[in-house]
């Protein structure tokens, strides 16, 4: 189904915790990771750009890490604005899936959702796996957390019947028959509190792998989020798999 994934690391705390998810992509046939961090400036040539060694340091001691648990990883570090270059560079390596968090920054109880993160999943024609990391506890002290159960678990279909729907539903059952005994469900979202419902479903202690549609007039409209997918992405803790009505 997936072969190649680009990891947008945030060379922070919140980036460790994802890099420490990428494992995990593994069960979705995932062998070759680029990992890419974005040094964001308003120019190539600003003063941000003298510390890229320094990024591409720390870079590989993760694609290190990587190599050993046995996957094929690029790690790349460049300067610019960091949804534009996440989505060129995974043009540029040929990735089909791109791996980002939340690069939640909050301790609030209410979730945050960085703005690269929104305009990674507006714009992007490759699938999307979003991540949710957030403070694991409601105190000021409380550690940050990636929550990424096991992607060989149980699959949770979103569906509104739209042609965005589509190709996630087929995405979802390529995925299902992958995985020996994989469970997957499909829920109509179309109808009265949808992200409340895809919520609910997808939550528990079997917390699945949520898939959702992206185009046109499904679940995330072209250009900018429906409310039905940024009120589920902006509190759910299951990853969530947004596939695009259309790649390219």
């Amino acid at each position: 189904m997936f072969e190649h994934a680009l990891v947008a690391v945030d060379l922070a705390p919140s980036g460790d915790l994802l890099v420490g998810c990428a494992p995990e992509l593994a069960a979705l046939g995932i062998r070759r990771l680029t990992l890419l961090h974005v040094a964001p400036v308003d120019y190539p040539i600003a003063g941000a750009v003298a510390h890229l060694d320094e990024y591409r340091e720390a870079l590989e001691a993760h694609a290190d890490d990587l190599r050993n648990r046995g996957f094929e990883v690029t790690a790349d570090v460049r300067p610019g604005n960091p949804p534009r270059e996440i989505l060129r560079s995974a043009r540029e390596v040929g990735a089909d899936l791109i791996l980002i968090g939340s690069r939640s920054r909050s301790r609030l109880r209410e979730a945050f959702v960085g703005s690269v993160t929104l305009k990674v999943l507006e714009e992007s024609h490759f699938p999307v796996l979003f991540l949710r990391i957030e403070p694991d506890g409601d105190g000021p002290e409380a550690a940050l957390a990636a929550f990424c159960c096991p992607m060989d678990g149980p699959i949770l279909l979103a569906s509104d019947s739209s042609p965005a729907s589509e190709r996630a539903a087929s995405v979802a059952r390529a995925l299902a028959r992958e995985g020996e005994g994989r469970r997957l469900t499909v829920l109509h979202a179309g109808d009265g509190e949808p992200a409340e419902a895809i919520v609910a479903a997808a939550s528990g202690d079997d917390a699945p792998l949520l898939v959702m549609g992206s185009r046109g007039k499904g679940l995330i409209r072209r250009m900018a989020l429906g409310s039905v997918s940024r009120d589920v992405i902006g509190c759910i803790r299951s990853p969530v798999l947004l596939v695009p009505e259309a790649s390219g």
